[in-house]
Formats: C-alpha cells, sequence, structure tokens
C-alpha cells in the first residue's frame, strides 16, 4: 500500500481508497481517468506520516490529563469547603451551647474560631459588651 495527496485536501491517503476519507474526493473516477494526476507520496513524507498519529493521541492525552486533573482539584477544593463548613457549624453549635449556659469565656472562644460564620460576629460583640458592662459594675461596686 503507498499513500498518495488527495488532489482535493492535500491529505495523505492509501492509494487504495475509493474516495478521500477527510474530504469525500472520488479518487477511484480519478485513477481511471488520470493516473498521473495521483501524486504518490515521498518515503520521507511517510515517514511524517507514520508520527503524526502519535503527536495527536499525545496532545489528546495531554488535554485528557490537564482536564482530569483540574476536575480532581475542583472537586478536592468542594470537599474541603464542605468538610470546613461542617466543622464551622459544630463549633458554633459548641458556641451557641455554651452562651446559652451563661459560660461566655468558652462561648466567646468558639465564636472567635468561626467569627466569618453565620452570625459570630454578634455574639462576639454582645459577649464583648457583657464583660464591659460587668468590669464596670464590679468597678462600682468597689469604689463604694
Amino acid at each position: 500500500m503507498a499513500l498518495i495527496k488527495c488532489p482535493e485536501c492535500g491529505k495523505k491517503i492509501s492509494d487504495k481508497a475509493k474516495s478521500c476519507p477527510q474530504c469525500g474526493f472520488p479518487l477511484e473516477e480519478l485513477k481511471k481517468a488520470n493516473p498521473q494526476t495521483v501524486e504518490k507520496v515521498t518515503e520521507r513524507e511517510e515517514a511524517n506520516i507514520s508520527s503524526e498519529p502519535k503527536s495527536k493521541i499525545n496532545i489528546k492525552s495531554m488535554v485528557t490529563l490537564i482536564g482530569a486533573l483540574l476536575l480532581g482539584s475542583a472537586i478536592g477544593v468542594g470537599v474541603q469547603f464542605a468538610y470546613n463548613n461542617y466543622l464551622d457549624s459544630q463549633t458554633y453549635q459548641e458556641a451557641i451551647n455554651a452562651y446559652s449556659n451563661d459560660n461566655l469565656d468558652e462561648a466567646y472562644s468558639k465564636f472567635i474560631k468561626i467569627k466569618g460564620y453565620k452570625d459570630s460576629k454578634d455574639y462576639i460583640n454582645i459577649i464583648n459588651e457583657a464583660t464591659i458592662s460587668t468590669i464596670n459594675n464590679e468597678t462600682s461596686e468597689i469604689k463604694e
């Protein structure tokens, strides 16, 4: 089997092909009418042909690999975000329980860890105001 160039699109194809698989040009009729018009591919060009599909496969493989890595990274980030959100919700619930039981020191330390979660900043401000108020009351009692 020899390789020839398609007169229409210039792609390298088998000389046994009835038509060009790339553009559909009818080679069989052309060969019958004038066999000289079908240009044979040289050995040097044939060597280049055998390496073309490999490079295309390598490019496809690289694109697939990069896509898989990006997808894996996105999934990893999503899982990490969900896990962190779960931990924050657990800490938030512990802080609310401590606040409800008037354990303000514990509640404050837990709210500080998650100060960007829900209304944690509001609770931190409430605990700060309560602490300042308590200090002011104790200072007033000492002065009297």
